[in-house]
Parts: structure tokens; sequence; C-alpha cells
């Protein structure tokens, strides 16, 4: 886990040696998992204090072999801003009419419940050229069937996140990108019979298409190293997505293509919907 952590700082510090501006676009949107950031890929942005964030996110998965086959997964999330640089957010995801690797006579499945809390430590920092950096924890807590669970017993997510924009001076106005990444690790019921250990390292870009900056391009890269959850396994994923961020609102829809790295196990592609209200 130590290389994955280094790589996130070679890779990282790079791209932010010249951000300027704020982080945020207009509010800080919310990721498919709950924390705030760009579809997968969170940042170090956080709700503002006593700012609620309600989302229903939709993933439609299918893989690239001879036998097609596909699952659609449904999820509700609450995020809400606690004070400055702290939100805390809440997950109930459910597995829709599945047809991958577990075999169930159910239509509708509960999966796994998470809980996040994000916290940001450090400020974005114009005049070193340093980035905003956070660190983000979720706790997985065991709700599902046992054949769609991830977590027996317990299961945790720790990452290190962080996120700046760079200020790209034109002759009549200025065109601010936003750079994102996080890595760290998955833990889950060490020693017992669900024991997974994996790595977790996610980049992106969020590139403005207009003027007030409501629509906007992001592109990711996503890898998972040492992943032995039976409906992800260990993937490198690109993903590409619009989205609209109003004030109290914003919908995104994006696109992403996994490559298993593991032999024998056929690559994905998948559509990514949400919808997102802020009060």
């Amino acid at each position: 886990m130590r290389y994955l952590l280094g790589l996130f700082l070679v890779v990282s510090m790079p791209v932010f040696g010249v951000c300027a501006g704020e982080t945020d676009i207009v509010h800080a949107p919310l990721t498919i998992f709950g924390p705030s950031g760009l579809i997968f890929t969170q940042s170090a942005d956080t709700l503002d204090p006593r700012k609620i964030g309600a989302v229903v996110s939709f993933i439609h998965e299918r893989n690239q072999g001879p036998d097609i086959t596909a699952k659609n997964e449904l999820a509700a999330t609450i995020t809400l801003g606690l004070k400055e640089g702290l939100e805390l957010s809440a997950q109930i995801p459910f597995l829709l009419d599945q047809g991958v690797v577990v075999n169930s006579d159910d239509k509708n499945n509960l999966e796994d419940i998470n809980i996040s809390a994000k916290w940001r430590f450090l400020e974005q920092n114009t005049e070193y050229n340093l980035p905003a950096f956070g660190l983000s924890l979720t706790y997985y807590l065991p709700m599902a069937k046992e054949a769609f669970q991830v977590v027996e017993s317990w299961g945790i997510k720790l990452l290190l996140v962080s996120s700046a924009s760079v200020d790209i001076a034109q002759p009549l106005s200025s065109y601010i990108v936003g750079f994102y990444a996080d890595g760290g690790f998955f833990l889950a019921d060490i020693n017992g019979s669900k024991e997974e250990k994996h790595g977790i390292l996610d980049l992106g870009i969020n590139f403005p298409l207009n003027p007030s900056r409501e629509l906007n391009l992001i592109i990711e890269g996503n890898l998972t190293i040492q992943n032995n959850i039976p409906l992800e396994r260990d993937f490198l994923a690109f993903t590409a997505g619009l989205r609209y961020i109003a004030t109290s609102f914003d919908l995104t829809a994006g696109l992403q293509r996994r490559f298993k790295l593991d032999e024998g196990i056929d690559d994905t592609n998948s559509l990514i919907l949400q919808a997102g209200l802020f009060f």
C-alpha cells in the first residue's frame, strides 16, 4: 500500500504546481459514493456548513464477453456539511435485476450500507502552489444478503484526497480547470472468510464548457490493485461524463470502460446517471 501512496503523491504534485483560484465550480457536487468530488474521484471540497445534498444515482454495467450479462445498481445518498471543511454522508445501494456471478431468485437486493466522513485539513495555497488536502473515511455495514455481501462483519475505505484549480489566462477571460486525485486502501473482515485488502487510485480533471461554469466535462482514470471483490476484481478504468451544476441541483451522465487486469475476466462498460438536489 505504501507504493500506492507514493504514486498518488508523485502524480498529483506536479499537476497542481500551477494551482490558483477556488477548488469548487458552482457548489461542491457529489460522487456516486456520497462524498463530494467528480463521478468516482473524490475532492478535498466539502459541502458548506448546514447544506444538504440528496442524490440518486444509477449504474448499468455490461460485460464484453461472449455471454453478455449485466447488473443495474441504484443508490440513494444524503450528504451534510457539518462545518467548514467537514462533511458526513450515508448511502443505501440496491442491486436490481442482476445476472453477474451471483445466483438469486430475488429481483431487488439491498447491498451493504456505507457511511462516510471527510475532513479537509489543508486549504489550497496559491502562494506556495499547494493543492487542498483531506482525509475521507468510509465504514461499510453488512446489510446485504450473504450472496450480495461485500463485507461480512465490517469494512473501511481510507483515502487521502486532493484537489485544486488552474486558472488559465486568456486574452478576454480566465479559464479554470479543476484537478482531482485520491488514493488509499479498502480493508474488510481481516482474518475472516471475506477478508479483503486492496488499493485504490483515482485521478480526474474537470473542464468547464461555458463561461458560467455550469456545464462541465469530466475525465477520470480509476485503478484498483489486489481487488478480490467478486463483482469488481482488479481493473483500470477510464470515465468520461458531462455534469450540469446549478445552485440547487445538478445532473450527471457518464460512461466508464473497465479493463479487467485478471486473466479470464471480461472487460465491462457502464452507463452512469446521477441527479442531486441541494438545500
